[in-house]
């Protein structure tokens, strides 16, 4: 069974009560985590590189199993979080990456859930496709013979995976990763530099991506006129932004052009920065005025937690 949670915020009336409210959806259910919880350390299993030779800059992409006592994998391992977060039983794993000079890398690994979006109303409505797994990706820097290992740590304590190996040789065929990633010239600090010291000339503006169909037609266009720096404008994309949220409230007036905003950081739940008003002026706040409607799946259990 498939439970979607996200966490949405805090609440509050005015008055003298304080209000959470989670409503979380996620694409990982707290069912399918714990179905691989096991007691003692974590074991890490079945390493092995999707990509064995790569050119240099082309990502290497590898999945492991990992098998843990944590109860929500997709979390990672903290026993002591910053104030205002709830110590949870997650786990945390990285790739330990040696060059063929002897120099480390760590790259964080992550649990990945396989999905398929399709547009209902103009919105993304992505749903599971197949089981989650742990995977890595890295972009080496020097060419030559790379070992990896993984490293996992929960509750349990640290485990340590065997080491794979992939190769790096030649140049990549793709023009926009040959020339490596953009750094601070080394000649001038004034501007910007490509891994192999040409020039980074960044040409762009300011955008917003509200949806996988108009970001792919966006991006595509982009190449075309050959964008390379874009400043995304997030604040749509989550209830989390502060203006132009998809949840929205029409009792709160604007701001010349701009939605109100539910953000309230003078009342606030025990530990937290900041919450949603709900209270006298304020007794709806809802998703689907200025955007479409929640994109949910039929015969499919949700989970709503509020304290």
């Amino acid at each position: 069974m498939l439970y979607l949670i996200k966490k949405v915020g805090i609440f509050h009336m005015r008055i003298r009560w304080i209000f959470l409210l989670a409503l979380m959806m996620s694409l990982v259910s707290p069912g399918a985590a714990q179905a691989q919880a096991q007691a003692g350390p974590a074991r890490i299993s079945n390493l092995r590189v999707l990509t064995p030779r790569v050119a240099l800059f082309d990502h290497v992409e590898a999945r492991f199993d990992l098998r843990t006592q944590a109860a929500y994998p997709n979390l990672p391992y903290d026993p002591q979080p910053p104030a205002g977060l709830e110590v949870v039983s997650g786990v945390s794993a990285d790739a330990v990456l040696t060059g063929p000079d002897g120099r480390k890398f760590t790259q964080p690994a992550f649990y990945y859930q396989p999905y398929r979006n399709t547009p209902v109303n103009g919105e993304d409505h992505r749903v599971p496709d197949g089981q989650p797994y742990w995977m890595v990706r890295f972009t080496p820097q020097q060419t030559g013979t790379w070992e990896m290992r993984i490293r996992a740590v929960d509750s349990g304590g640290l485990a340590l995976s065997a080491p794979a190996r992939f190769t790096v040789s030649g140049s990549s065929q793709n023009p926009y990763r040959a020339r490596g990633f953009v750094r601070v010239s080394q000649k001038d600090p004034r501007y910007f530099e490509f891994s192999d010291g040409s020039m980074f000339h960044g040409a762009g503006f300011n955008d917003g991506l509200d949806d996988a169909t108009l970001a792919a037609a966006r991006m595509a266009e982009f190449r075309q006129n050959q964008i390379n720096f874009i400043r995304a404008w997030m604040s749509s994309s989550g209830i989390n932004g502060s203006q132009w949220t998809p949840w929205s409230s029409f009792h709160l007036s604007f701001d010349a052009y701009l939605p109100p905003t539910s953000f309230d950081t003078t009342v606030t739940y025990a530990g937290h920065d900041l919450s949603y008003r709900l209270d006298s002026t304020n007794s709806c706040l809802f998703q689907g005025w200025l955007s479409g409607p929640v994109a949910v799946e039929p015969n499919t259990a949700y989970e709503i937690r509020a304290r």
